[in-house]
């Protein structure tokens, strides 16, 4: 079994190696704004719910962006905040439509707003996000293609002084350089922290799935199984605040799991007997990933509990016998030895080149941590995102 897991790892890692060699070329693609004499009108969407330290620097941020103003049509949803929120959104309302409705999530709060827009296009901006004054006219060229249904950002974290932080800002860099490389086979499964996308290719589809928990993940799924395309303005850089202690982490992450379970249960069957991305490369990435998890999980739990009764068995009879034989090291060479060298030179190769791509150079000691200990922490979370999901406790977790 653990030389199952160890091929599984190997294999998936050689498969993204090879993407990336064969692909390599999308990441020197970068995106200059543009000038045009018409500009398409754009609602953006800020769902908030008790966001009262946040919303105030969002707005700002969403004021100072570089685009004709009568074209811009900013949406609050207050999803019923109990906090300062609603407070502060009054304050903004000459230049902000605010919509108040009953705490229902933010899939919901989504597409309230979305039935209110009338943009030709639709932002969605988390309430926690920073975005560049020219975001717009850096992304809208991408639309130029009409199969293009929704563009997406670099996100990246705007705290990292703790240690939590930045390991979260070398994964944030990871992520974006690897979901880059997947625009290239038309499979981002995810839009994250702000992304555009067409209006009514989002009326078409119905809007976000309220019972996903991850509506983002979700909704990019649905635009690929529909045959739409989605890309990414990588060097568009939005700025997120992460989670600073590890409970929040940990329940931010659990939320990511399960919502990320509820897509792939969902498309499954029709992945299975359909054709495009989801069919070709989502549901069979994600299946051999769940498996690795899973067999993962067993023979972490199954070795664990036999080293640790072996272990004091046979310390009990050492003491009870007083027999304390010398300790000897022995080191053997085997196939399971061969094999996790060759899965951790793989790791950290992949780990370079997305970090060279990132154009960041973490210190060395944070990188270690990264990928000895961090990294470590995402099988016990996904075990414990498995067993939430199975039990059906699917609540909404907040930062």
């Amino acid at each position: 079994m653990y030389l199952v897991i160890n091929f599984i790892v190997l294999f998936t890692g050689v498969l993204t190696l090879l993407m990336y060699l064969r692909y390599r070329y999308v990441m020197r693609e970068s995106t200059k704004p543009v000038e045009r004499k018409h500009w398409p009108k754009i609602t953006i969407l800020i769902p908030v719910y008790n966001e009262e330290d946040v919303i105030e620097d969002t707005l700002k941020s969403v004021f100072s962006i570089d685009y004709p103003k009568e074209k811009l049509e900013i949406i609050v949803i207050n999803d019923g905040s109990t906090d300062r929120t609603r407070e502060i959104l009054r304050r903004y309302e000459d230049r902000v439509r605010v919509i108040d409705k009953p705490n229902g999530g933010k899939a919901d709060a989504l597409n309230w707003g979305l039935r209110e827009a009338s943009g030709e296009f639709v932002a969605v901006l988390d309430s926690d996000t920073r975005v560049p004054p020219d975001v717009f006219k850096r992304i809208l060229p991408y639309f130029n293609d009409p199969s293009v249904a929704a563009v997406d950002v670099t996100i990246l974290p705007m705290n990292r002084r703790n240690l939590l932080e930045r390991m979260q800002y070398i994964e944030y860099h990871i992520i974006a350089v690897y979901r880059k490389l997947l625009e290239a086979i038309n499979a981002i499964y995810v839009t994250p922290g702000f992304a555009v996308y067409r209006t009514d290719v989002l009326k078409k589809l119905g809007g976000w799935d309220t019972k996903n928990l991850t509506e983002d993940i979700e909704i990019a799924w649905r635009i690929l199984f529909n045959g739409y395309k989605i890309r990414m303005a990588r060097d568009v850089v939005a700025y997120t605040i992460v989670p600073r202690s590890f409970w929040k982490f940990w329940k931010q992450r659990v939320r990511w799991n399960i919502g990320g379970l509820q897509t792939y249960i969902k498309y499954l069957k029709q992945g299975i007997r359909g054709k495009g991305p989801v069919s070709y490369y989502l549901i069979p990435f994600f299946s051999i990933g769940y498996m690795a998890s899973m067999i993962g999980i067993f023979l972490f739990l199954y070795m664990g509990a036999n080293v640790f009764v072996d272990t004091l068995l046979t310390w009990m009879y050492r003491i009870l016998a007083g027999v304390f034989p010398p300790v000897e090291l022995q080191v053997l060479v085997t196939y399971e030895w061969v094999l996790a060298a060759l899965t951790l030179v793989l790791s950290f190769t992949l780990l370079f080149i997305a970090l060279r791509h990132a154009r960041y150079h973490p210190r060395l000691i944070d990188l270690f941590i990264y990928a000895f200990l961090y990294v470590g922490v995402f099988l016990p979370l996904l075990a414990y995102s498995f067993i939430k999901y199975i039990k059906g406790e699917l609540a909404w977790f907040t930062r």
